[in-house]
């Protein structure tokens, strides 16, 4: 807009009040339709006026909702983030994934693994994306391995899709996405042809107790320089075979049948921009652990001379286990080489012990 041309524009008309760039005290009308070449927003600074005046850029996909009302900015469902279609610096980002404590980095598990394991990623926006702040204020989180940052104004702004989860053995190189029970990702539902998930996703979640929440809470642009986003759907005894296709069944009885087997694990959060763009987050380590472990095969060799061999699986119902018996006779003599006793386990142990009777 032209310098000394003021208008603002607005899901409703009223009026807004601000300082401008000469400190003048302007109140305008504020008007919800406008045409090429019209200025669109109020330069200055709305300070402390009870009817703060800012300014947001979207795409309507309509003007008015399905019940004829004006669509208000971020109703996910209608305005849609410009982003998309504009270039736009990205920002730097620290993700990471947090305990209900909100300082903590890591997976915060829940016991049994039949309940829901509630699940928090923090997106900052880094101190070197370049921004430019209001003031000298800054926001830092002690324990926190993210960068401070300056609060609520930025040269660049928050441009994420959407966000999940991430887990793998720590052995492993292979990164599968934490399946939840109804949802797999938070969407921010900005851009064109994706609705936001849930459906209420805006400080929706943040209400409640941390265990409970589903969403996002959005602060970035209000105290802190970061969006709060949480998935709470995940839980541990998963069964192997459930997908969104296949809901049933969705635990399981016997490690045989769990998609998440215990062991060590890495996890992270992954985000995509509006432009599809991948952010990695730091991985952090956990510990599963939802099954006693059991004998899975024993093997006895007398010298090189296999003498005794068993197996034990889970059977169809998981509710015992079965196995064959093959033993060889032998003789005194056949025991002057020594005895080797090998053993199978479901999971890696710290101890096992052998008694043999006198």
């Amino acid at each position: 807009m032209q310098a000394g041309t003021y208008s603002a524009i607005g899901p409703t008309v009223g009026t807004v009040t601000f300082q401008d760039e000469l400190d003048s005290v302007r109140t305008i009308d504020v008007t919800n339709v406008i045409i090429a070449s019209d200025p669109i927003a109020a330069l200055g600074n709305s300070r402390n006026f009870v009817n703060k005046g800012h300014l947001h850029i979207e795409i309507l996909t309509q003007l008015l909702d399905n019940d004829g009302d004006p669509i208000y900015p971020a109703d996910d469902e209608f305005a849609k983030n410009p982003l998309q279609i504009i270039n736009h610096d990205t920002p730097n980002y620290c993700i990471e994934v947090l305990k209900e404590n909100d300082i903590d980095r890591g997976i915060q598990l829940t016991y049994p693994g039949t309940e829901i394991t509630p699940l928090q990623a923090r997106v900052r926006l880094l101190e070197n994306s370049n921004f430019g702040c209001s003031d000298s204020t800054s926001y830092d989180e002690p324990a926190s391995m993210c960068l401070p940052t300056c609060v609520k104004r930025y040269n660049e702004t928050l441009n994420i899709e959407y966000l999940d989860f991430q887990l793998k053995k720590s052995s492993s190189d292979n990164w599968t996405q934490i399946k939840g029970q109804n949802l797999s990702r938070i969407i921010y539902g900005g851009v064109y042809g994706l609705a936001a998930s849930p459906e209420e996703l805006h400080n929706n979640g943040y209400t409640g107790a941390w265990a409970i929440r589903n969403g996002v809470y959005t602060s970035a642009y209000n105290n802190h320089p970061y969006d709060d986003i949480y998935l709470n759907e995940f839980v541990t005894r998963m069964h192997k075979n459930y997908s969104d296709i296949n809901p049933i069944p969705l635990l399981c009885d016997c490690p045989i049948n769990a998609m998440f087997a215990d062991g060590n694990y890495k996890a992270r959060a992954r985000m995509l921009d509006v432009n599809f763009d991948e952010h990695i987050g730091d991985e952090v380590s956990f510990i599963l652990d939802n099954w006693k472990p059991y004998i899975k095969e024993v093997t006895i060799l007398v010298g090189i001379q296999e003498v005794y061999h068993k197996e034990w699986e889970c059977n169809g119902d998981c509710i015992g286990l079965n196995g064959e018996n093959q033993i060889n006779d032998l003789t005194v003599d056949d025991f002057t080489s020594g005895i080797l006793v090998l053993v199978k386990t479901s999971e890696s142990l710290s101890n096992l012990s052998l008694s043999v009777p006198a």
